[in-house]
Formats: C-alpha cells, structure tokens, sequence
C-alpha cells in the first residue's frame, strides 16, 4: 500500500480508493449527471480503456480537466463517455483536440510542496450533446465560496476499476493555498481518489452547475487517511478558458 505518494496519472494518494471517499453514486435525473462526463482511451470505440479520469463540460463541444489526464496522450484516442456509468461505451464522443495551459509542466515528483500548477487543460470533441445535457457555470470570484460554512461539493468517476460518477459534500480548507489553487479538507468521509483527476469542485445553483475548481492532487497520512486535495480554480483560469471557448 502506497502511504505516502502518488498513482500516476490520477495524482492522488491512497492506493485502495475505488471512488469519491465517502461519496454516494449520483442520480442520472440530477444536474450532476447531465454536467460531469469521463474519459477513455483506445483506438476505436470498440477498444476503449476503462474510464481514466473525470472532466465537466463547458458547452456542446467542450470540456475542462486536468492537464495530467492529457499530457503526452493522443488525441485521436481519447472518447468522452456521458452518462453517470463511464465504462459503459453506448454514448461516447471523439475528441477533436485538446489545448493544455501553457504553464502546466509535470510536477508528480515535486509534490506536495510545489504550488501554482496550471493543472488545466480544455478538451474539444464532436458530435455535440444530447438534449438535456447542461454544461457548468464557470465561478467567476471565489468571493462567495466561504458562505454556508464552506461547505462545497466534489464529483468524479473513481478509479479505473470503478468508474461510476460518486459525489458528496466537503469542507473548503484554504481558498488561497495558492494564487490559482484552493484547498480542501482531507476527509475520509469525502474526498477525491485516483480517477476523479478532472472532476469537480462544485455547487448547484437552481438546475446548473457552478464551478470553482478542477481535482489535480491529494495528500495522505501515512496511515492512507486523506490530508487535503488541491483544486485548480477555475477564477483564476476564467479568462484562459472564456477566450479557447469562444
């Protein structure tokens, strides 16, 4: 068992983890489904890896994630699964092309004393959504993010072995942990987990989906117990994102 350290590609710790810690599997009828989607690899459609890691759309053609998910891949091998299940293949999209930020550089080996990151990439895919699909709000100010106690929403897919969007609630720990990451308390009752790398840190807002950050990173205990996670936030890349968008 990994005490202290990574699984790459996910970038979080704890080798036992199958999903979101603590997380309850999410609805198909709520917003969470019609917002989070997860990605595959694999030569065709008829050849895909298990569900690798999560991301959160940001239109009908366009998603965010984090860099790590992408760096040295292959677009053309690269589907977008929706649906809450993400190795179930019957509703895949290929991707087009995906840009990562321009500062991101791999840091696995850096952690957890490296800050500033730029653990963000957007990727594109064809064949658009189907009716009913809602993509995210981006948070423009993390002004409002300490309000009810700070409690904020994570989601993703979990770890390959797994793939099932989970999601739960948790505590915000530090919304300046750096100048473009926050942090979150590590919670063993909720928590990403390796595979949720690009999923969400969230609140709904009537029927939508507000972002305010991407899962990059965690840290554990020795004993395997969650620390804390760091989120890319998604105010500080407003405009990187606003701009590859339109």
């Amino acid at each position: 068992m990994i005490k202290l350290g990574l699984i790459l590609p996910f970038l979080f710790a704890g080798s036992h983890a199958f999903a979101i810690n603590g997380g309850n599997p999410v609805d198909w009828r709520t917003p969470m489904a019609q917002t989070f989607v997860s990605l595959a690899e694999g030569v065709s459609i008829y050849e895909l890896s298990r569900s690798f890691c999560s991301g959160v759309l940001l239109s009908d053609r366009a998603l965010v994630t984090a860099a790590h998910c992408l760096y040295g891949k292959n677009p053309k091998r690269l589907f977008v699964t929706l649906g809450t299940d993400g190795n179930q293949s019957d509703s895949l999209r290929p991707t087009s092309r995906f840009v990562i930020h321009p500062s991101y550089q791999p840091y696995g080996n850096q952690l957890p004393n490296i800050r500033n990151t730029s653990d963000i990439a957007l990727l594109f895919f064809e064949g658009g959504l189907p009716q009913g699909y809602l993509p995210a709000l981006l948070a423009s100010s993390l002004q409002n993010l300490a309000r009810g106690h700070g409690v904020i929403s994570i989601a993703g897919f979990g770890n390959p072995n797994h793939g099932v969007l989970y999601a739960c609630n948790t505590q915000l720990q530090d919304q300046s942990f750096s100048e473009s990451e926050i942090e979150l308390y590590g919670d063993s009752n909720c928590s990403p987990n390796g595979g949720d790398s690009g999923g969400a840190t969230y609140r709904v807002i009537g029927k939508r989906i507000v972002l305010f950050g991407i899962h990059n990173w965690g840290w554990s205990n020795p004993d395997g117990t969650p620390l804390y996670s760091v989120e890319a936030s998604i105010p500080y890349y407003h405009a990187w994102i606003q701009n590859l968008i339109n």
